[in-house]
């Protein structure tokens, strides 16, 4: 939402997903060369920036489907038919791996939070416990804690 409370429109993606991919070649760097220290999260971002992208390539597979005329059996045009549907459903597939994987990491960083976030957007199905782990990602992170109470005392956490 923006300050006013609307609604903002949709985030060009493209240089999303290019700076995520930045951060977490630039996490590698700084392990191989020593330089200073790697995003924590830089797996979890270069994760969720191939999350994105294949929510993309599944969408253009779906669609590909969706144009193309749905022929009876005994159609000359069912085998084309058949493929497009099979190449959506592997690509369905591959996203729902990759949603797996980032539900099994934590993000300890706010970059980490807004990956982990895209990818949940960007998912029709198979977010379920990637949500999960956003939820308590955002719950745990001490940065976050420390913006919305300030220097007033933490409620106390549920156990």
């Amino acid at each position: 939402m923006s300050a006013t409370g609307k609604h903002e429109g949709p985030v060009a993606l493209e240089p999303v997903i290019a700076r995520l991919r930045q951060i977490a070649a630039e996490a590698g760097d700084h392990l191989l060369l020593g330089d200073g220290p790697p995003c924590p999260d830089a797996k979890l971002l270069d994760l969720c920036s191939e999350i994105v992208h294949q929510a993309r390539v599944a969408e253009a597979a779906e669609q590909r489907s969706r144009v193309s005329p749905y022929p009876w059996p005994g159609d000359p045009r069912r085998p084309e038919y058949d493929a497009l549907c099979e190449v959506h459903r592997k690509e369905n597939h591959r996203l729902g791996c990759l949603l797996r994987q980032a539900g099994k990491l934590h993000a300890t960083t706010g970059v980490g939070i807004y990956a982990k976030a895209l990818a949940v957007r960007h998912s029709s199905s198979g977010a379920h416990k990637l949500s999960l782990t956003l939820a308590e990602d955002l719950i745990a992170n001490p940065g976050l804690r420390a913006l919305l109470w300030g220097t007033e005392p933490e409620p106390a956490r549920e156990e």
